[in-house]
């Protein structure tokens, strides 16, 4: 997860998820997961699917390519 900033709440919550294939009943099925799991303030606002996570060149995720949207697929919105 990634915090994305936000002036009305300070931070929202960017899940990014790499998938193979997704379709509406997946997302809905994930985002119903994290509710019965997550604490409330950990649900993702959004979830952002993608082939592969961006790497920085020591092998380590690229957040901030997450944040910019490099190699996003799709996003959808959780709609807590």
């Amino acid at each position: 997860m990634v915090p994305v900033p936000d002036e009305a709440v300070t931070n929202r919550l960017l899940a990014c998820v790499v998938v193979r294939e997704c379709d509406a009943a997946d997302v809905a099925r994930l985002m119903r997961t994290c509710r019965e799991r997550l604490p409330y303030c950990m649900v993702p606002h959004h979830f952002a699917f993608h082939d592969t996570l961006p790497r920085t060149s020591t092998g380590k995720v690229d957040r901030r390519a997450l944040l910019t949207g490099a190699g996003r697929d799709s996003q959808t919105s959780a709609g807590r």
